[in-house]
This record gives C-alpha cells, sequence and structure tokens, in this order.
C-alpha cells in the first residue's frame, strides 16, 4: 500500500518518554502527545490533551485514554473531561489497563524519587456496577 498522508509535528520533550509516546487510534482520531490527528486525512484536530506532567504511554477505550498527567489520570476524549487521582502514579509504561469495565492500576511509583506517592495497587468499578 501506500501513505495516506504523512504529518510532522513538534515533541513536547526528548526526556522522560515524552518523545517515546505510541499512537492510540480511538473514533476515527490518531492520538500521538502532543497531538491529535484525523485518521483519514491527516489533518492536526484542535484537541489538547489533559493538564499535568505527562510521561511514559497510554491506553485507550472506545472514549477514554487512560495515562499519567501527573497522576493517574481518565480523559473523557468524547466529552473532553478528564478525572485524576491524586498520589495515584501509573508506571511510566502501559500499567493501567481497561478491560470489561474495570481499571486495573498496579503501583507504580515504588522507588521513583520524583513525588509522594501512594505506593498501592487499585482496581475501579463503573459507578453501575456497585
Amino acid at each position: 500500500g501506500e501513505s495516506r498522508w504523512r504529518n510532522k509535528y513538534a515533541w513536547e520533550a526528548d526526556h522522560h518518554g515524552k518523545h517515546l509516546s505510541r499512537p492510540a487510534l480511538v473514533g476515527g482520531k490518531v492520538y500521538a502527545r502532543p497531538g491529535v490527528f484525523d485518521l483519514e486525512t491527516g489533518e492536526a484536530l484542535d484537541v489538547s490533551f489533559p493538564e499535568g506532567h505527562q510521561c511514559g504511554s497510554y491506553a485507550a477505550t472506545s472514549n477514554t485514554l487512560i495515562l499519567r498527567a501527573g497522576d493517574l489520570c481518565v480523559w473523557n476524549i468524547e466529552e473532553g473531561g478528564s478525572s485524576t487521582w491524586s498520589r495515584l502514579r501509573p508506571d511510566c509504561w502501559i500499567s493501567t489497563i481497561p478491560g470489561n469495565g474495570m481499571l486495573l492500576s498496579p503501583e507504580g511509583g515504588g522507588g521513583c524519587s520524583c513525588g509522594s506517592w501512594l505506593e498501592a495497587s487499585m482496581g475501579f468499578l463503573p459507578k453501575e456496577a456497585r
């Protein structure tokens, strides 16, 4: 096959994994921090990742990106809002995994000197499941 489009954009930084994030394809969009692009055309979209120190990579579902934005962050990519959990730190690579309605987040801050993390693993259920 042939390339449909090609786009270049600047990295946020060349350290802390900001230049190593892999793209996530969700709902016709390419999420490649710090940019979001239309999958069909390659057009850069006016969408910004949530605020907060971001490093490492992210996991995706059909309507969310799970990432580190200072703390554990779940970004509702359909509505634009996000939720964070203070002092919960995912690992630098994909460690917080969505599956079958749950969100499993093993502790990822052990041995890290960049914060005062709550060193505990967590499992989250949707409100409807309680």
